[in-house]
C-alpha cells in the first residue's frame, strides 16, 4: 500500500500544483476587456481543468470544492470584467443595476444564514459552511474563519497569472470585518 499510494500522492501533489500555477503563454501586458484578455481567461479555465477524484484528495482545512471554486470565481470575475468593458456606454448603467441587485440578494442570503447561528454556535441552517462547521473545527471563531479564508484565497489565487483580474470584493470585506472582530 505504501509504495503505490505514496507515488499516487506525489503525482496528485504535482498535478495540483500544476493546475494552480498558470501563466498565459503570450508575454507582455494584456488590456483588460480586450480579445486577448478574453482568450487569456478562457485558456486559463481550459488549461487548469483537473478531472480530480474528490475521494482520493488530501484536502486543505477548507472545503473540498474550494480548489475548483477558486478557478470558477477567477474565470467569472474576468468574464464579467470583459463583458462590462465591451458593453456600449449606454448599457453600462443597466448592467451596474443588475450587479447591484445580485449583490443585494447575496447579502440578504448571508444575513439569513448568519441569523441561523445561535449564541452557542449552534447551526440552524443547511448552508454548506454552517452545516459542515464540525468538519472544519468545532471551535472556529468568526475571526479564525476569516483569517483562514483570506490565507486560502491568497494561496489559491497567487499561482494564477497576475494579468488576470483577481477577486477583490470579498477579500476586502473580510479584511474590513476583521478590524471589528475580537482577537
Amino acid at each position: 500500500m505504501s509504495d503505490t499510494l505514496s507515488h499516487v500522492a506525489e503525482d496528485r501533489a504535482d498535478a495540483d500544483t500544476a493546475f494552480r500555477h498558470w501563466t498565459f503563454d503570450t508575454p507582455g501586458p494584456v488590456r483588460i476587456g480586450s480579445d486577448e484578455h478574453r482568450r487569456m481567461f478562457c485558456r486559463m479555465l481550459l488549461d487548469t481543468h483537473h478531472p480530480y477524484k474528490p475521494a482520493v484528495i488530501d484536502w486543505p482545512p477548507l472545503a473540498p470544492d474550494a480548489a475548483e471554486e477558486a478557478r470558477h470565481i477567477l474565470f467569472f470575475v474576468n468574464w464579467v470584467t470583459w463583458y462590462r468593458r465591451n458593453l456600449p456606454w449606454w448599457r453600462r448603467p443597466w448592467h451596474a443595476l443588475r450587479v447591484a441587485a445580485i449583490w443585494t440578494a447575496l447579502v440578504r442570503e448571508r444575513l439569513a444564514i448568519a441569523r441561523g447561528i445561535d449564541a452557542d454556535g449552534g447551526v440552524h441552517d443547511s448552508n454548506f459552511l454552517a452545516a459542515n462547521r464540525g468538519a472544519l473545527n468545532a471551535t472556529l471563531t468568526p475571526k479564525a474563519l476569516l483569517d483562514m479564508c483570506l490565507e486560502e484565497n491568497e494561496r489559491r489565487m497567487s499561482g494564477y497569472d497576475a494579468r488576470l483580474v483577481h477577486p477583490s470584493v470579498m477579500p476586502a470585506i473580510a479584511r474590513f470585518a476583521l478590524r471589528f472582530l475580537k482577537r
